[in-house]
């Protein structure tokens, strides 16, 4: 096996930086020492979801130790043409996303920087770069990829076997050592590198500049995970102030008032008692797919527009709402999820070990959190017991620290955002404040920025055209003025709309009964629709809540 010595020197300063605890003070860690040439980075075809050319590179499991183990890291690029392009590379959320959830949104690089050679990686543990899996997350397994409760512990104990103490090396600061080495590696001398990171990925992206606080001429962090402040473990309390916002909301709107009435918040709390009591059992609901129902749809631009007219309708549980419902959830969870490598088993490892609360709550208080609210994804409930069974690594010295760089950044942050909660991603803007460091906050905006909608379908988004221009130009503060201008959130849609979400013309109301000649059928009557609860859930369990999202706002154009 080959040795490199920019690996060796990488372990040097990487090891250096984290004896000293330091937050990116201690040099840029890409510089090698004269020694042998790395292989040429050799591109060819790419898997499903990546574009348009593929190169597996490898590089050291873990970058402390440069001479052992290496592992397989994907990388793709779609080239613009340009002798004189600028690198932007993409990083991805999670953890346990895939690069390959970014294809749409290579595309809108692509078409609005023509200027840029766009770069996506899977990070270490996903996909095809080395991916962190076990037995429990096979299609073949009992619960398909879904981990049952009781699964856990031997999932753990397979990675284990696996990996040993290699597991140590999938953590975020290898997985950022990969984007300084893969920057080094493809490109030419004298080109210029930017970053972008989503979600997990602004976490991703500002633990490399920690490392490589010099190396890329721009960075944006679209949807700010801050290091210290967003804890996973507290990811089911973010929802519901959500939620009473978008309540907030529809009082304020005439249309969804004279149906939810002043209090809108109230009344979803009245539901819950109502579903508790048995009220529309024949459907299926219960409390805790209902909290996960109007998490899923709170989350996204599209899907906030449905959470009211869905309790409205189950509230009202006519024969034709639960038609209704039953054909919005088959919608919604049926079509299943494009495969591109997602991995709960290195979201476990990074979440556990890095961005857990410390000491851990216990799966008690984790379920005592979720069952509190009234929107809420579960993921306590769900990792909680895999906890203690865990083989995390100990978190070093740059963990819930920040870097200290010079570079311009673009920070942006939503304020209806459950994922990446405004209150803490804040502390991104109070913590890096240089000269061309800018955190903007975007009014009524959800996870994503970049892919925000646009009131004018034919015009670039606030958050795109925010982006764009700040990366054509990163030298001058970018105009944020859009950012304050107050997203309405329409709580009715078009009849086509309502046809593909609900299977009948209207938002809200369901037509007039008809005569007993010309009467709904026979059967339907006798048997009302009925949700898959099982089904929804797993569904549920599966959603990537960015790239869910954005599928739902594309399937309702």
């Amino acid at each position: 096996m080959r040795r490199h010595g920019s690996w060796r020197r990488l372990g040097v300063v990487v090891g250096a930086l984290l004896a000293a605890g330091s937050a990116g003070c201690g040099g840029d860690a890409e510089e090698p020492e004269p020694g042998v040439e790395p292989e040429p980075v050799v591109w060819g075809e790419c898997p499903p979801f990546f574009q348009t050319e593929c190169a597996t590179v490898e590089l050291p499991l873990r970058y402390d130790e440069p001479e052992g183990a290496q592992i397989p890291i994907l990388v793709a690029r779609k080239l613009s043409g340009d002798p004189e392009a600028t690198q932007l590379w993409l990083l991805a959320g999670g953890p346990g996303g895939s690069g390959g959830d970014l294809h749409e949104i290579v595309d809108v690089m692509a078409a609005n920087l023509p200027g840029f050679d766009i770069y996506t990686l899977d990070h270490r543990g996903v996909g095809q770069s080395a991916r962190l899996g076990c037995s429990a997350e096979e299609e073949t397994s009992p619960g398909e990829d879904y981990v049952l409760a009781d699964e856990w512990e031997g999932c753990a104990a397979e990675l284990k076997d696996r990996w040993g103490e290699g597991l140590a090396g999938f953590s975020t600061t290898n997985a950022a050592q990969d984007v300084g080495m893969l920057i080094e590696r493809t490109r030419e001398p004298g080109q210029r590198a930017m970053v972008w990171g989503v979600s997990y990925g602004t976490y991703w992206a500002l633990r490399y500049l920690q490392l490589h606080p010099e190396q890329p001429a721009a960075v944006v962090l679209d949807s700010v995970a801050s290091p210290g402040a967003q804890r996973l473990s507290t990811f089911d309390l973010q929802f519901d102030p959500v939620a009473k916002e978008l309540a907030a909301v529809c009082a304020a709107d005439a249309a969804c008032a004279a149906r939810m009435g002043d209090d809108p918040w109230a009344r979803i709390d009245a539901l819950y008692e109502k579903i508790d009591a048995g009220h529309c059992s024949a459907l299926g609901i219960d409390r805790r797919l209902l909290r996960q129902t109007l998490a899923y749809l709170v989350a996204g631009a599209t899907g906030r527009s449905l959470l009211m007219p869905v309790v409205y309708r189950l509230d009202r549980c006519e024969a034709a709402d639960m038609e209704a419902l039953a054909h919005l959830f088959e919608f919604l969870f049926s079509a299943g999820s494009d495969d591109t490598g997602f991995s709960q088993s290195l979201q476990n490892h990074v979440m556990f070990s890095e961005m857990w609360e410390v000491p851990a709550p216990s799966v008690e208080a984790l379920e005592g959190r979720a069952a509190s609210t009234r929107a809420s994804q579960d993921l306590g409930p769900y990792v909680g017991p895999a906890f203690d069974v865990w083989p995390r690594y100990a978190p070093d010295a740059l963990v819930d620290r920040w870097p200290r760089t010079e570079v311009p950044l673009l920070m942006l942050n939503g304020t209806m955002d459950p994922q990446t909660p405004i209150e803490t991603a804040r502390v991104a803007g109070e913590r890096l404040r240089g000269p061309l460091q800018t955190f903007v906050t975007v009014q009524r905006m959800v996870h994503g920025v970049l892919m925000m909608p646009s009131a004018d379908p034919e015009a670039l988004s606030c958050g795109a055209a925010m982006t764009f221009d700040f990366l054509k130009d990163p030298s001058t503060v970018p105009d944020t003025s859009c950012a304050e201008e107050v997203m309405p959130i329409p709580f009715e849609l078009a009849a086509a709309q309502n046809q593909l979400v609900f299977g009948t013309d209207d938002t809200w109301d369901n037509p007039a009964p008809k005569t007993a000649a010309g009467s709904m059928d026979a059967a339907k009557q006798a048997a009302p629709a009925r949700i898959d609860v099982e089904a929804v859930a797993r569904a549920l369990s599966r959603v990537r809540p960015l790239s869910s999202a954005r599928a739902l706002d594309l399937r309702l154009r």
